[in-house]
């Protein structure tokens, strides 16, 4: 009887499919799954900076930072196409849908 490495149907299957996979894998993570519409935000793939934004104002609220709470500028990036404009105070007193800048109460007074 002679042995010889016969692959059966299966395992060509198997390596075509498990090969397929590896290259999409790579060619996603290589262009952060933009080719899915930029709806998948894994890695840093999405623009929004909500959740840091949100983060910095908190952060100069409590350290009553009034440079960086009441005069800054910034840009809210909800996506890939809309993009909000302004300081912290600003931004605390527009409705935003799915954006939380809680007031900072007395940071802000004007000096006349």
């Amino acid at each position: 009887m002679q042995k010889r490495a016969e692959m059966t149907i299966e395992v060509l299957v198997a390596l075509t499919i498990g090969l397929f996979v590896l290259g999409f894998s790579i060619y996603g993570f290589s262009t952060n799954w933009n080719m899915l519409g930029g709806k998948v935000c894994l890695l840093g793939g999405c623009d929004s900076n909500v959740e840091a934004i949100q983060n910095k104002c908190k952060l100069a609220c409590l350290e009553n930072d009034n440079e960086t709470y009441c005069d800054k500028e910034i840009k809210l990036k909800l996506n890939d196409n809309e993009v909000v404009i302004g300081t912290c105070n600003d931004l605390s007193k527009k409705t935003i849908q799915g954006v939380n800048i809680e007031i900072c109460p007395g940071l802000c007074k004007k000096i006349e």
